[in-house]
């Protein structure tokens, strides 16, 4: 992922802050936003963050429901967080993330996703058994890319799959300009 010094990203169930830390530390030049609701991981995620004297802001907060202003990041990421989401959340939370995006603004995503051979429905049965069978079964049924494009986004792309290929890498744009028959997150 290509950032440029002075963008702003938000990273979506920051948990820990590992994904945050990561990006700061390969792009330095970048504002990174860390938003989880669970306050005890915030803590975590600052003390990491503080021991490397990293920038980074935690704040408490909900996927579906972002304190941030309309069109104010330039990429908003997020791992392993939208298979623990139900359905309509799943939708609320990615209209939000539109929402908080610039025109030309990039979505990434990185969560689990359709198996495509017997080992891999095997490999994911932890996930389902320490997430729930109904939470996953959206993603493991390849619904989250269909959702990301009824959001509005264009150019979605799996960029590549991890851990035994059962975490798939989603990269999608929010269109500079919205045509009326576009569906977006206001429709």
């Amino acid at each position: 992922m290509r950032m440029l010094s002075g963008q702003h990203v938000l990273d979506i169930g920051s948990g820990t802050g590992t994904l945050a830390l990561l990006i700061k530390e390969k792009h330095p030049g970048v504002d990174v936003v860390g938003i989880d609701p669970d306050t005890q991981i915030l803590e975590i995620a600052s003390r990491k963050a503080r021991r490397v004297r990293a920038d980074i802001r935690f704040d408490l907060g909900y996927a579906d429901r972002l304190p941030y202003s309309d069109s104010s990041f330039d990429r908003v990421v997020s791992s392993l967080v939208f298979h623990h989401l139900a359905p309509e959340t799943k939708v609320v939370a990615l209209r939000e993330a539109w929402r908080v995006l610039r025109p030309g603004g990039e979505l990434h995503i990185a969560d689990v996703g359709r198996p495509r051979s017997a080992l891999m429905r095997v490999a994911v049965i932890p996930f389902r058994l320490f997430d729930g069978f109904g939470a996953t079964e959206h993603n493991l049924a390849g619904r989250l890319p269909d959702l990301i494009m009824e959001t509005g986004f264009d150019d979605l792309a799996e960029t590549g799959r991890v851990m035994l290929g059962i975490v798939c890498l989603y990269r999608a744009v929010k269109p500079r300009v919205t045509s009326g028959n576009r569906r977006t997150s206001h429709n």
